[in-house]
């Protein structure tokens, strides 16, 4: 569960540069905020990124421009919906996944501070839950 959180923010974050303007690109929970559909955010069709081997393949080939303009709208859908299907159905939208977070062995090495702030969120959670006591969830803050 510690890694959940900052792998799918990563993944997302990846999918959302390759077809997000770049003044526009938001990073941890703000992600799940940003309006893939709207065309403000979105670069041009040409302009995505599809990634070094696809545009070397699609120069070789000899097709018409209309064509590759096509599969570069065809290939932004896929990334908008992959996108959005990750921020519908994925559990970054939790305040319990990102509170977790604590447990990662980077945050608790390098951001003792965030971690300590983070599995306050999680004592929260439980309590809010009923799932721990106050006085376990005090204990557990020191």
């Amino acid at each position: 569960m510690p890694y959940l959180y900052a792998e799918l923010s990563q993944l997302l974050g990846e999918i959302v540069k390759k077809i997000v303007k770049p003044e526009k690109i938001v990073e941890g929970s703000a992600l799940l905020k940003l309006d893939l559909n709207s065309n403000d955010n979105l670069l041009e069709a040409k302009n995505i990124d599809i990634g070094f081997g696809a545009k070397k393949y699609l120069k070789e080939l000899k097709i018409a421009d209309k064509t590759k303009l096509f599969f570069f709208l065809d290939c932004q859908k896929i990334l908008q919906n992959l996108a959005q299907k990750i921020i519908d159905k994925s559990p970054l939208k939790y305040k319990i996944i990102r509170g977790l977070s604590s447990l990662h062995p980077s945050v608790m090495l390098n951001n003792s501070n965030i971690g300590l702030t983070q599995f306050n969120i999680v004592l929260e959670v439980l309590h809010n839950a009923n799932q721990i006591t106050a006085t376990v969830a005090e204990r557990g803050k020191d």
